[in-house]
Order: C-alpha cells, then sequence, then structure tokens
C-alpha cells in the first residue's frame, strides 16, 4: 500500500472515520453510513480514479509508446457530486478488497 492508499483499519484507529453505523438488510446488502474527514474523502476518491485506469488496463490493451505531458490545467477537473460519490464508492470498495486480501495473507 503506498502513502496515497487507505487503511479502513488504519483511518478508523486515527479516527479519520468516526461514527460507523453498518445497517444490514434483507437481501444480504448492507447501508455503510460514517464520517470522515476531508483528507480522507478525498483520497478514497483518488483511489477510485485509480481503482479504475487499473481495470480498464487489463480490459483494454493499451500501448503508448511516448508519454503524453499535459498541462496542470488539463489535468485538473472538477467534478459533480455524482461523479465524486461514484469515485469515492470504487475507492471505498478498492480499499476494503485490499484489507481483505491482507487478513487472507496474513
Amino acid at each position: 500500500m503506498n502513502e496515497e492508499e487507505i487503511s479502513i483499519e488504519d483511518a478508523v484507529m486515527e479516527e479519520k472515520i468516526r461514527n460507523i453505523d453498518v445497517v444490514e438488510h434483507d437481501d444480504g446488502s448492507s447501508t455503510i453510513r460514517m464520517d470522515l474527514d476531508e483528507e480522507t474523502q478525498g483520497i478514497l476518491i483518488k483511489q477510485g480514479l485509480q481503482y479504475l485506469i487499473d481495470e480498464m488496463k487489463v480490459t483494454d490493451n493499451m500501448k503508448v509508446l511516448s508519454a503524453n505531458e499535459f498541462s496542470e490545467g488539463t489535468k485538473t477537473h472538477n467534478l459533480t457530486d455524482d461523479e465524486a460519490n461514484a469515485l469515492f464508492h470504487f475507492g471505498f470498495i478498492y480499499a476494503i478488497t485490499a484489507g481483505m486480501k491482507g487478513l487472507a495473507s496474513d
């Protein structure tokens, strides 16, 4: 795990994630509510983007002969709430999956 990734367990221990409430539903799904600090939200959104990039690299045979160079303005994008929520969702799944893989290897 690199410094830009978050461990759910570590974030809870450091109180970056607080007031966790899990409601289990009859269909086997769950609703998770929690309070997160702004830094943790940002990291999870970034992890969600990385997750999507990694998944697309598996399915798309992408070959780049030379790396493109982009200006800072081009690399910066303001997300809508829907976009941020989707990336946050994928980032949270990534963090949970990474934690489960870590537990399996212990």
